[in-house]
């Protein structure tokens, strides 16, 4: 019997309260940022035509900066359906997967999901929902999904309306939505750096439920390499313009100027946050997760609050789960290979096929791109910003 509890669906969440019905807090969220627009920092975007500075971070002019003033300001626009009681008394915990781009986001969607709903969804099934869907289609974007108001908030967000099977007794019932029932875990992906969170989040008294944060790091070489690779084909198709050279983009990543940076300040806000409260923050390494899956997968249900069972663990459940949200398996299948589902994307008419999130995967990549004088340089600037943190980084 999984440890998971079979009475609980783990779904994201985004009905919204009044101020969203009646548009009068979206209405004075735009004209503020409409007016701090001019005076913010503004440098070239990687996958855009800018980037502005916000609180030290380098992000989204549109849809990043809005996401953010929302979050500081008005963070009750999260509320359960048909749970109120429960949400306001501080029992439903939100749970956020939080990563730097090109960080491993992908792939840790995926496990979060299987790994979260393997009651309802055995992870060896022919039916599970991950073959028919991609990874970012299993729950919302904090930055794009909700603040775009991209859904019918009187369901569920997923997506997940292709033939999906309920495979705990073994059956075929059809699944077209997952319409949770009365207990319920609000699931979000983001990218925002710790410091944009208000504390009715990152404390452990939030008035909203316990919110726990799982934070994916990866080496900052092949942070770079990915994003460069990713940034230039996304900015191409969606702006015409030319993408950055190698060069152009190392000096601007040496800088702290990409898509939600500096790197340093990003990794290091979660960093300290994970020391601090490791009950509320568990940090991850990508290269520890693809040297050690097991020990790493069975570490963050645990954080999650859904520890598998010897049961579990001797029937060879971790072990599917990893099989099926490997690389090589999400990489090979249909919908990850022609289709483009995400739905943020899609809505704000940003062209991103599925396929733009699997590159290679591959610890040590940047090798095949660095000189001797970038690999020099990135290693005094990880030195300097690291130093005393206690975070390091292996040279794979």
């Amino acid at each position: 019997m999984s440890s998971a509890s079979t009475s609980q669906r783990i779904v994201p969440k985004t009905d919204y309260i009044e101020e969203k019905e009646d548009g009068e807090a979206y209405r004075k969220i735009d004209a503020e940022i409409s007016g701090m627009l001019p005076n913010l920092p503004k440098e070239k975007g990687w996958a855009s035509e800018d980037l502005v500075q916000y609180q030290g971070f380098w992000i989204h002019p549109t849809f990043a900066l809005k996401a953010a003033v929302q979050l500081q300001h008005h963070f009750n626009l999260f509320q359960t359906t048909g749970s109120s009681t429960s949400a306001a008394s501080g029992s439903l915990p939100m749970y956020f997967l939080a990563t730097l781009p090109k960080s491993g986001t992908t792939w840790l969607r995926a496990l979060m999901f299987a790994t979260l709903n393997r009651s309802l969804y055995d992870a060896a099934s022919p039916h599970h929902p991950l073959l028919t869907t991609g990874p970012h289609d299993c729950f919302p974007f904090l930055e794009m999904d909700n603040m775009l108001g991209n859904h019918d908030h009187s369901r569920p967000v997923t997506s997940l309306d292709h033939d999906h099977h309920d495979d705990r007794d073994g059956g075929d019932a059809m699944i077209d939505n997952y319409v949770p029932p009365t207990s319920t875990t609000q699931l979000f992906a983001t990218h925002l750096p710790y410091s944009l969170f208000p504390k009715s989040v990152t404390t452990s008294s939030s008035t909203y439920g316990v919110s726990k944060f799982v934070y994916v790091c990866r080496n900052p070489k092949d942070v770079f390499i990915s994003l460069w690779k990713f940034g230039s084909k996304v900015k191409a198709v969606n702006t015409g313009l030319a993408p950055f050279s190698l060069e152009e983009a190392f000096e601007l990543f040496c800088r702290g100027v990409c898509p939600y940076g500096p790197y340093w300040d990003h990794v290091l806000g979660f960093w300290k946050a994970s020391l601090e409260m490791p009950e509320q923050v568990l940090f991850l390494k990508y290269e520890d997760l693809r040297k050690e899956p097991s020990a790493n997968v069975k570490r963050l249900a645990e954080f999650l609050g859904q520890p598998f069972s010897k049961e579990e663990e001797s029937k060879g459940v971790v072990q599917q789960i990893i099989k099926l949200c490997s690389f090589e398996n999400l990489s090979s299948l249909e919908i990850n290979k022609t289709s483009r589902t995400q739905q943020y994307f899609v809505k704000a008419n940003i062209v991103v096929e599925n396929s733009d999130f699997f590159r290679k995967g591959q610890v040590g990549d940047w090798k095949n791109f660095f000189t001797d004088d970038m690999t020099k340089r990135m290693d005094q600037i990880i030195d300097e910003r690291f130093s005393g943190s206690g975070l390091t980084f292996a040279n794979p």
